[in-house]
C-alpha cells in the first residue's frame, strides 16, 4: 500500500503542465476513464496522506499533475477562489482512506482509476475482514479477521496474489502470522529460541517454508512444509499455549 510521504511538497505549476499539455485534450476527452469523481465527498478537503498543493483550473490539470507523482493515487481540486484560481491537492490514499476531511464548499474529489486499482490490489493482504467474500482475490481467506492466503498459499508480494507454487529462489525473509493454528509433527528443526530467531532460521535455510512458534515456552519449529502439503496435520492450538503458524511470502 502506499505510505504518507513525510513532508509537503509543492509542486510546479504552469511551466510544468505546459509540458505535459499534449496530455490535456486527452484527459479533457476522456477524462471518466482516467479519473473517477466520488460525488459522495463533495465539499470536503483532506488532510491524510498529503502530497502535494498545486495550482490548477480543472480536473484535467489535476489529473495532469497527480499521474506525474508515481505515489499520488486521488487529487482534490477546490472551488475558485477571490483570485479566481483553484487548488489541486494530491494524495497518496484512495477515497475510502481518507477519512472524514473538513468542509470547504465546491471542492471534488477524484481518483486515479488505474492507481486505485493497484492500490486496493496491494492493500487486501492482511487488512479486517468479517468473512471470506471481504477479501476478493483468488484463493484468499478471512484468517481471525485479516485477509490472508489460504493457508499453504504464499502471498505474492509482487503480484498481490496467492499463488500455489513458490520457487526456493522466490521466498522472502518475511512471514506471515496464521494465529492459533500450527503443523502437527513434520518439523525440521526444534529448539528453544526467540521468535526473532526463530524467523532468522528459517528465512536463511535452503529448505524451510514454514514455522511454528510457541510463544509460552519459546519453542521453534521450522518446516520445509506447508498446510496443503499435509493437510491432516493443520491443527488448532490451545490459545492458552499461543502457538501460532507462519508462512513465507513469495516474490
Amino acid at each position: 500500500m502506499p505510505n504518507h510521504v513525510d513532508s509537503l511538497r509543492t509542486m510546479p505549476t504552469l511551466p510544468f503542465l505546459w509540458a505535459l499539455s499534449p496530455l490535456l485534450p486527452c484527459l479533457t476527452a476522456i477524462r471518466h476513464d482516467v479519473a473517477l469523481r466520488h460525488a459522495d465527498r463533495d465539499d470536503v478537503t483532506f488532510a491524510a496522506g498529503l502530497l502535494w498543493e498545486a495550482q490548477g483550473s480543472s480536473p484535467a490539470d489535476c489529473a495532469v499533475t497527480c499521474i506525474s507523482d508515481v505515489n499520488c493515487v486521488s487529487f482534490t481540486l477546490s472551488a475558485r477562489g477571490a483570485s479566481g484560481r483553484r487548488q489541486c491537492r494530491g494524495h497518496s490514499l484512495i477515497a475510502d482512506d481518507l477519512g472524514a476531511g473538513v468542509t470547504s464548499q465546491g471542492a471534488r474529489l477524484y481518483s486515479l482509476k488505474d492507481r486505485a486499482v493497484a492500490y486496493t490490489a496491494a492493500s487486501w493482504h492482511e487488512s479486517w475482514c468479517e468473512t471470506d467474500t471481504d477479501c476478493g482475490p483468488t484463493n484468499s481467506v478471512c484468517f481471525a479477521n485479516k485477509c490472508l492466503c489460504t493457508p499453504g498459499y504464499y502471498y505474492s508480494v509482487g503480484a498481490h496474489s496467492c499463488v500455489l507454487n513458490c520457487s526456493q529462489s522466490q521466498l522472502q525473509s518475511r512471514v506471515v502470522e496464521y494465529p492459533l493454528y500450527f503443523i502437527y509433527g513434520h518439523n525440521s528443526l526444534a529448539l528453544k529460541t526467540s521468535f526473532r530467531e526463530c524467523v532468522s532460521l528459517c528465512v536463511t535455510s535452503v529448505t524451510c517454508r514454514s514455522l511454528d512458534y510457541r510463544y509460552s515456552s519459546n519453542q521453534c519449529s521450522t518446516s520445509s512444509l506447508t498446510p496443503l502439503d499435509v493437510p491432516e496435520a493443520w491443527t488448532p492450538s490451545d490459545p492458552a499455549n499461543n502457538l501460532n503458524y507462519y508462512q513465507r511470502l513469495c516474490a
